[in-house]
């Protein structure tokens, strides 16, 4: 039944026809699919093919997350913190996202990540960033993989490492990440920058270490590339 429902939401493979989408949505539903579920639920996020109805929407992605649908978890503490279908509420939204990101949801990971860095929905606390941040990471994910980057590169909640910082971008670009890849292409700029700013405010002892551990970070990498390059006898 989902099937069908989506092969009308998406127009592939039969016209496209929201209400054809939402009738086999509900027939799935109805018996207790979860993904039905939330997948009406987007429709009335999205207003396809019915009015756009966000409380619609939080009463489709409440029923899939009591049946411990993990994304609708997501989706349902989202609403809290935007407002959307039913009041404005961080606790609600931190509650729920927590839920998610311990069923595995990677994205309520970042979104709890992003939530304590810009201490805008609670005191700011980059200590909780970088370990949502590092609990996605581990997982493979790669936006969690540049977010961690970036602490380390800003010296946000940690001492600025452009170590760490390029080994996280390293990990992302190795895993295909394209925005990880330029990033660590700008990075040598960035730390360079960094440290003559850190000679000019007087801070010699921090600019010295940060020279220090980007030249052996440079030589770690060289070493690498070069045992990669040497055939396997040695020759």
């Amino acid at each position: 039944m989902i099937d069908i429902g989506n092969l009308y939401r998406s127009g592939r493979g039969a016209p496209q026809d929201y209400a054809q989408a939402q009738a086999w949505y509900e027939k799935a539903a109805d018996r207790g699919n979860t993904l039905a579920m939330r997948d009406l639920g987007q429709l009335f996020e999205q207003g396809h093919g019915v009015p756009q109805d966000p409380t619609q929407a939080y009463i489709w992605y409440k029923k899939a997350a009591d049946h411990n649908d993990a994304e609708a978890m997501r989706l349902v503490g989202l609403l809290y913190q935007s407002g959307l279908g039913v009041p404005k509420d961080s606790a609600k939204t931190l509650e729920w996202l927590d839920k998610s990101a311990d069923a595995g949801d990677l994205a309520a990971m970042i979104n709890l990540g992003n939530i304590y860095k810009s201490g805008e929905e609670v005191p700011q606390d980059y200590g909780q960033a970088q370990s949502w941040f590092g609990k996605a990471a581990d997982r493979g994910n790669t936006l969690a993989m540049r977010d961690l980057a970036l602490l380390f590169e800003q010296g946000l909640g940690v001492r600025q490492d452009f170590t760490k910082a390029r080994e996280w971008y390293e990990k992302a670009a190795a895993a295909g990440d394209a925005e990880a890849a330029r990033a660590l292409v700008a990075l040598e700029g960035r730390a360079t920058r960094a440290i003559a700013a850190a000679h000019t405010q007087g801070r010699d002892a921090d600019a010295l270490r940060m020279e220090e551990d980007w030249a052996r970070s440079i030589e770690a990498d060289e070493t690498k590339k070069a045992g990669k390059a040497r055939p396997p006898d040695g020759r």
